[in-house]
């Protein structure tokens, strides 16, 4: 509707507020049979004692009996007590006398009155309604749980008539040694490509440790947007990724499927994952990774790689003791995490994505500690060493041991040899004609690939296999030389996850829902990692692997002996000497090892037990909180959870999560858990949302039925009341995805975090009680009972050590007083308890919902339009006193209670009625005006004084005065101005405009619609005077 038109005349008004419920003219007091005052009385009397004349002896008159009552007027009554003469104090004790008969005749309106509502019509007042309080009870000491039988009283002083104010327990309680440990939050930021805020303390200014505000400590239930991101992302654990040294090469190929096209915008990706691994002592990292993008077979591929130089330190087997995370493993872990500039991105495009399967591989060169042995024993390779002793035979063998390599699944692996003082020239040269066979000179069977080797190893099919290997090169006698193994085979056995022993054990704990009872085997013999409930049981691991290589000739050693002696001999006797060369003694100066290994059966979609157990990838999911392993068995597990499919990252569909840890919760106990809300603080525009309660069972979220959620007195957390709930049978305080040691509650919306109230507090063991005959109290009832008020029973209980009352008492009436009394009769004979007309409607809705302040009837209207037969809209407006509220500038009720409105006045409307019932639309107002203040007033201190006066001026409501709401008022720019000018710190005002709605300048700002209300824009646009403009 534009801007100054004009409505129908019947729409033109400001609907009815509560101060405009009582007429005058039902007040007893303001018709009075005698309404004379004492002032009067006594007017009244000089007036007439001028007519009581004195005479003389001659019967003429000589003054009359005014003095007598001058004194009366000279003065006001109060000051003259004590001084008045005798005549004046009898005659004014004769008026106060007189007033008590006043009294009783004047009363006869008000008998009348209530003879015919009372007595009559039968209509009594509303009685005493007794208000309640939240109280919480300490266990004393290590005392089993104790009851709190219903009825139990507890002193509460007295009132301010002196009686002593006693409460009463309004059910059992069984009190236990629960209390709320941890309160964490969760909210998902919609506006910014879902990133996840993580409150570690909710119940702060931060969402970690500043303090609130005293004078108003409430807080967002599901955090704020300016808490710090959470760190969500994914983790793999693995003996692949065991990497001592060397310079090491991972690659993770992530095979991912989901309902649109995965594919990531390049310029999302670069560099845009951020990688830990698990080290000896910290995490290594991060390190930066850009990950790669293709689809190959309907399947989309993510790959990314990490390189690590010789010089970084090693990659070892989880330590919890000594890192952060509470992974249940003690394979080396790998997290990943998306960069914070980049988790906008590629968590819109990742989330929901299934992981079918992983792959990682591993690049290692350059490997230099193994476990080295010979015939003889041990050999040190730290230093130069014979690997078939000094002087090798045939048959000789030399053994490479390798845990970290030989206990995965290899695709290939070589060992590469530095010889020690390995002769410069072949073999062929170095040994010359000294070594002959068959025929003398020609030596042809000494040459390089005479040296040869079995090399040893295990196939596949976990067979032995012998390959025959030329200990040097053929052309030549370099002192490198390199002995490979292609990728057909692999060295070893890949170590289980769990052992096959452990089954029964596990089985059992799985059906209990024991996720986190794991089994891990070490290579090297090592012991069960921890967790487990067979402390002392080893299992034998596999053999760490060797690789054997078996000299299959000698080196002539013997032959060179015999020669020698021979020559020596012979020269002996007169020949020539020709001494043999001596041979060759192989001598290795350092020996590496170079292997490629994967691992690949993460067996992430099959649920049966041996695909969980022969997996030898965990895949984890990180999330705000902790972190959990996924895995289709787990899943099954959790009979609770609805979706069986591994996705990527951490389901945060639910836009605001609560959670309370809850310490010392033993199942079987139930937990009275009280939520003080700042009622009227969720956000009226948004509808009311399903809070769902959870709890954190074998790392999934468990609903909580009404089996086990017994009561919820929150309304949603609408309002503050006491959440009951039975904690079921089970291990339920060992999940990883929070933290450990605590029973964790979630409460959970799927949408509009802001449409639930904002929190003040949340604690265990929490009663109710209601004040004992409240009809004897009638003064406490007009005011709560103050905090901390109540601290003990009225009769002790040795088994609690402690009783408290931290919030004030709430609800409560007193007796119904005559005003309100003959409001509602007046209004009753009127309406009938039927809403017909627009009278109906408004008094009905203001009489039973008393903190509305203002109620507006338009009939043959709705909210989309002004004329809409068969329609009725009724715009209402809150009480703001002593209320929280999200914007009081423009006030609203919440969705709940505009529901109640609705169905409260559908039951007393006609059936042909189409009911409306919302807020009112506001409509801003603003300023924009250049101004000079007055010397010596400081222009940034007035220019915020200036502004909030203005607010106030055009809002005054949001100051809580009591005032009427104008439905499509108008305002003009002259009284502003008047209003700015007159401000006792300006000198003048300049460039004056006023904007209605964000418009252009106008003279008038004239609400658009009859619903509408004009309201003050939160910041004015307020400018320091220049010459220049």
């Amino acid at each position: 509707m534009k801007v100054g038109k004009k409505h129908i005349s019947v729409l033109q008004r400001n609907g009815t507020s509560q101060s405009q419920r009582f007429p005058e003219s039902l007040d007893p007091e303001q018709l009075k049979i005698d309404g004379r005052t004492e002032a009067d009385l006594i007017d009244y009397a000089l007036e007439f004692a001028e007519q009581l004349n004195f005479y003389t002896l001659d019967n003429l008159a000589n003054g009359d009996w005014r003095p007598f009552f001058e004194q009366l007027k000279a003065a006001p009554l109060e000051t003259l007590d004590g001084q008045l003469s005798p005549q004046a104090g009898l005659f004014l004790a004769f008026l106060r006398l007189f007033k008590k008969q006043q009294d009783q005749l004047n009363g006869l309106t008000k008998k009348h009155l209530d003879l015919f509502f009372r007595d009559i019509l039968k209509i009594k007042p509303k009685q005493a309604e007794g208000d309640q309080v939240h109280l919480l009870f300490e266990l004393s000491g290590k005392l089993p749980p104790a009851k709190i039988a219903k009825g139990s009283l507890f002193k509460a002083g007295k009132d301010s008539d002196g009686l002593e104010l006693s409460y009463e327990l309004n059910e059992d309680i069984i009190v236990n040694h629960a209390i709320v440990e941890s309160i964490r939050s969760v909210l998902v930021d919609t506006t910014n490509n879902q990133l996840v805020h993580k409150g570690e303390a909710a119940n702060t200014a931060d969402g970690v440790e500043a303090k609130l505000p005293e004078e108003n400590p409430k807080w967002p239930a599901f955090g704020k947007r300016n808490f710090a991101p959470a760190d969500l992302g994914f983790a793999f654990a693995s003996p692949v990724l065991w990497l001592q040294e060397g310079t090491r090469k991972i690659v993770v190929t992530l095979f991912l499927r989901g309902d649109e096209s995965l594919e990531i915008p390049d310029d999302a990706l670069n560099n845009s994952l951020k990688v830990w691994l698990s080290g000896e002592e910290e995490w290594l990292g991060p390190y930066f990774a850009t990950p790669s993008q293709k689809e190959v077979s309907g399947r989309y591929q993510l790959r990314f790689e990490l390189q690590l130089p010789e010089t970084e330190k090693p990659v070892s087997f989880f330590n919890s003791s000594v890192l952060t995370g509470d992974f249940q493993t003690v394979f080396p872990v790998m997290k990943v995490v998306p960069d914070t500039a980049s988790f906008s991105y590629l968590n819109a495009f990742l989330q929901g994505a299934v992981l079918e399967d992983v792959r990682i591989e591993v690049d290692v060169k350059g490997i230099e500690n193994f476990d080295l042995k010979n015939d003889q024993g041990k050999l040190d390779a730290s230093k130069a060493f014979f690997p078939f002793g000094a002087e090798p035979v045939r048959g000789a063998s030399f053994e490479v041991g390798c845990e970290e390599a030989f206990t995965k699944k290899l695709n290939s692996f070589s060992l590469e040899v530095d010889w020690l003082d390995v002769p410069s020239t072949n073999m062929r040269t170095h040994y010359g004609s000294s070594y002959g066979g068959n025929q003398a000179g020609l030596n042809y069977y000494i040459s390089s690939n005479q040296f040869k080797a079995l090399l040893s190893y295990r196939n596949k099919r976990d067979q032995p296999t012998r390959k025959t290997v030329d200990l040097f090169y053929s052309s030549n006698n370099q002192s490198q030389v390199t002995y490979d193994v292609d990728n057909t085979a692999f060295i070893g056995k890949i170590v289980p996850l769990m052992p096959a022993v452990l089954l029964a054990g596990m089985t059992e704990n799985r059906m209990l829902g024991l996720a986190q009872q794991k089994y891990r085997l070490l290579p090297g013999n090592k012991r069960l990692g921890r967790k487990s409930i067979i402390r002392d049981l080893r299992v034998e691991a596999p053999d760490k692997g060797y690789v054997s290589l078996e000299l299959l000739d000698d080196f002539f050693h013997r032959q060179y002996r015999q020669k020698y002696v021979k020559a020596t001999v012979e020269h002996q006797s007169g020949g020539d000497l020709f001494l043999p060369k001596e041979p060759y003694s192989p001598k290795i100066k350092k020996l590496r090892l170079n292997y490629k290994a994967v691992a690949s059966q993460a067996n992430l979609k099959e649920d049966s037990e041996s695909a969980f157990l022969q997996r030898d990838i965990e895949f984890f999911q990180l999330g705000a909180f902790g972190q959990r392993e996924v895995h289709a068995y787990l899943q099954r597990q959790a009979a609770w959870t609805t979706n069986d499919e591994t996705t990527l990252l951490a389901d945060y569909s639910q836009q605001g999560e609560l959670f309370v840890g809850v310490k010392n919760w033993v199942a079987g106990q139930t937990l009275q858990l009280l939520i003080q809300v700042a009622e009227g603080s969720a956000n009226p525009e948004k509808d009311k949302e399903l809070v769902q309660w959870s709890l954190l069972m074998s790392d999934a979220w468990r609903p909580l039925t009404t089996e086990y959620l017994l009561a919820d007195g929150t309304n949603g957390l609408l309002r503050s009341g006491i959440v009951k709930v039975n904690l079921p049978e089970g291990k339920v305080t060992e999940s990883g995805w929070m933290p450990v040691g605590l029973v964790w509650l979630r409460a959970s919306v799927q949408a509009n975090p802001d449409a639930v109230c904002q929190l003040i507090g949340v604690h265990a063991q929490a009663g109710i009680a209601s004040v004992v005959s409240p009809q004897k109290h009638p003064a406490h009832l007009k005011q709560p009972l103050p905090a901390e008020t109540i601290s003990k029973l009225q009769r002790p209980n040795p088994a609690i050590k402690r009783v408290m009352q931290p919030y004030a008492s709430f609800g409560g009436r007193a007796v119904e007083a005559d005003t309100a009394y003959y409001t509602r009769v007046s209004e009753r004979l009127r309406h009938k308890n039927r809403a017909i007309n627009l009278w109906d409607y408004e008094r009905l809705v203001l009489q039973e919902f008393p903190d509305l302040s203002q109620v507006k009837c338009l009939n043959h209207s709705c909210p989309s339009k002004n004329l809409a037969p068969g329609h009725v809209h009724l715009i209402v407006v809150p009480n703001l006193q002593n209320k929280n509220a999200v914007n009081r500038l423009q006030p609203r009720v919440s969705k709940d209670l505009l529901d109640q409105i609705r169905r409260f006045v559908g039951r007393l409307s006609s059936i042909f009625v189409e009911l409306h019932v919302s807020n009112p639309f506001y409509e801003e107002v603003q300023l924009e005006f250049e101004v000079s203040f007055l010397r010596d007033y400081e222009f940034g201190y007035y220019q915020k004084e200036l502004n909030r006066e203005l607010v106030e001026f055009l809002s005054p409501w949001s100051i809580g005065k009591q005032t009427e709401f104008s439905f499509g008022g108008r305002i003009e720019k002259s009284v502003l101005l008047k209003f700015v000018e007159t401000r006792h710190y300006v000198d003048f005002v300049s460039h004056f405009k006023m904007y209605h709605e964000g418009g252009t300048d106008q003279e008038s700002a004239i609400a658009s619609s009859p619903k509408a209300i004009l309201v003050s824009h939160r910041e004015h646009l307020i400018h320091r005077y220049t010459r220049n403009n």
